[in-house]
């Protein structure tokens, strides 16, 4: 018999990280490991206008994953992440703790612009 999934804890990927030996530099929104340097282009959903870069913590482990989300941003500086990146651990089943300040990116005049503080000010 299948076993069920829980559609709310990212999937582990082992045909992914089975045939790479380096660790991954980011994991998107669905928690698929990324080898190539982030940029918002490269993201799952093509449809997305703003696209934010950060960086997460495992609730169980403190494992540190830099994951890339398209879920609105909000005014207290939390991306809504969700649960971790499946990493073998009791704390893939918890939502992690978002760390430090994301980077945001906007599709703007057919382009992807980095939002920079001064941007902002």
């Amino acid at each position: 018999m299948a076993q069920l999934k829980n559609p709310h804890v990212k999937q582990l990927y082992p045909d992914i990280h089975g045939k790479r030996y380096e660790t991954p530099l980011w994991f998107d929104e669905n928690g698929t490991p990324r080898y190539m340097r982030f940029h918002p282009s490269l993201v799952p959903n093509p449809y997305q206008l703003v696209v934010f870069l950060a960086t997460v913590i495992c609730s169980k482990c403190n494992a540190k994953f830099t994951v890339q989300s398209g879920d609105n941003y909000n005014h207290d500086n939390i991306i809504p992440y969700g649960t971790p990146p499946a990493h073998k651990c009791p704390g893939d089943y918890k939502n992690c703790i978002p760390q430090g300040q994301p980077e945001v990116w906007i599709w703007k005049d057919s382009q992807w612009i980095q939002v920079t503080k001064e941007m902002v000010a």
